[in-house]
């Protein structure tokens, strides 16, 4: 899949932000958002769907460590579809 970038500066806000962040926990969800909101992505995504997972280099989703736990807690969140 080829996408088309403007050059313009992106800021995505992790908060909170005294809340350390490590990991690969958010590339996927970063790189999601981004490609919704530059209208790359032609889907709706159903409210209550989460994602897990880390983005390689060549674009492919790799697992992480932690997803049970991380889908215990989705679910504990309200999350339908992971």
């Amino acid at each position: 899949m080829q996408i088309s970038c403007p050059c313009k500066k992106i800021t995505i806000n992790l908060s909170p932000a005294d809340q350390k962040k490590f990991g690969p926990m958010f590339d996927l969800q970063m790189a999601i958002s981004q490609l919704l909101s530059l209208h790359e992505l032609d889907l709706v995504i159903p409210e209550g769907t989460g994602f897990l997972g880390a983005l390689s280099l060549d674009g492919s989703i790799q697992l992480v460590e932690g997803m049970l736990p991380a889908a215990l807690a989705a679910k504990r969140l309200g999350i339908k579809w992971i």
